[in-house]
């Protein structure tokens, strides 16, 4: 039977008109949903950001965390409660996205072994590697750096040249912030404000530490100290100065403000050692140390001048430590007589140490970072 041409445009015309009501009311389903990121840590005085991404059309985000116990979030900000593990996931409709795993600790120590970055809590109970920072042909050495939105780490280039990498919180994937190959960097240290300050000879310059920068540029401020060359440094708690090692300037542990560039000293620190690794105390009073032939000892020396004192001694050497956020403690890196290094915490009080025997062990020096 014939359908009338005019009862056939009726019934189209209510076919389109259901159908253009149905976009309108958002009720076309999405055909997936995905996160931007699947694994997180924090610790519990910190937040997270991530995104979701709606592959299709219509509907909007919808966040869950598994456990409120841990981490609760909205509109994709994660902010811890406790110490633990929950899944966050993103829903669209009837989809929902793979989890992000998100790890919250009190303290992360932040370490490097053969493969990649990984953490690890100072209890010595939970291990873990840092996905995305591993490379085949790519070794991670030198300082660490744990910054407000991502990791910032120097990967080994050819030559004892070096690259400068950042892996953001907010993704799965590093990516390289140095157009160039740089010369070895001895320290990064996070600046009070926002972005790092980066040690590349002879000088500390100031970068955002999640930009594509060149190797040196006109554009970025640098600190100096009378042309002195600068290795290690640190930045004081109260962010007014610097410590430097300047081994041009006699091996002494040099004191000079944020300035600008050709700063002059306004301490000295006759430490006569070619000291490493400077790093102030959590409450600014001392610095801490390491040093040349007796480099498996932590030296401490009151910022107001006093005779060095050994307070730790362990291994053959000690590439690099960290304060832990009360200053009784420091995180290390030690060789060990067989040329591997281990992560161990020294009491600077009492002197004693102990391993951290479920990090992994690695075959390359570098910097922890005790993160608070």
């Amino acid at each position: 039977m014939r359908i009338p041409t005019y009862i056939a445009i009726i019934l189209l015309a209510s076919l389109l008109f259901l159908a253009g009501c149905g976009e309108e009311n958002g009720d076309v389903t999405p055909v997936s949903v995905s996160v931007s990121t699947h694994w997180i840590a924090m610790t519990t005085s910190e937040t997270r950001v991530i995104s979701a991404t709606i592959h299709g059309d219509g509907g909007t985000i919808d966040w869950a965390s598994s456990d409120n116990s841990v981490v609760t979030v909205s509109g994709g900000i994660i902010s811890p409660i406790g110490e633990g593990t929950a899944l966050i996931t993103a829903s669209a409709g009837d989809c929902t996205s793979d989890p992000c795993t998100v790890h919250v600790a009190e303290d992360w120590i932040l370490y490097t072994d053969n493969e990649g970055l990984r953490v690890i809590t100072p209890e010595n109970e939970r291990d873990m590697p840092i996905p995305g920072t591993s490379g085949a042909t790519s070794t991670i050495s030198g300082p660490l750096l744990w910054c407000d939105n991502g990791i910032v780490y120097q990967i080994d280039g050819p030559y004892g040249y070096s690259y400068l990498w950042f892996r953001p919180f907010s993704s799965d994937e590093a990516r390289m912030i140095s157009e160039d190959t740089l010369p070895t960097i001895n320290d990064i240290r996070k600046k009070p404000d926002g972005g790092i300050f980066v040690s590349l000879l002879p000088n500390i310059y100031e970068f955002d530490e999640s930009s594509t920068f060149p190797v040196f540029g006109d554009e970025y401020k640098y600190f100096g100290i009378d042309g002195q060359r600068i290795d290690g440094f640190d930045i004081s708690p109260d962010c007014n100065s610097f410590v430097a090692m300047c081994p041009t300037g006699g091996n002494d542990l040099v004191i000079f403000t944020l300035q600008g560039s050709e700063s002059s000293p306004i301490d000295t620190l006759p430490v006569n050692y070619y000291a490493t690794c400077p790093r102030f105390s959590p409450d600014g009073s001392e610095i801490a140390f390491s040093y040349g032939t007796l480099a498996g000892n932590v030296w401490l020396v009151s910022t107001g001048g006093s005779t060095p004192v050994s307070v730790i001694s362990e291994g053959d050497d000690i590439a690099g430590f960290d304060w832990s956020p009360g200053g009784d403690r420091v995180v290390m890196c030690v060789r060990n007589p067989a040329m591997q290094f281990e992560l161990w915490l020294g009491n600077v009080l009492t002197g004693e140490t102990d391993k951290l025997t479920n990090a992994t062990v690695g075959s390359l020096e570098y910097i922890p970072q005790w993160v608070d």
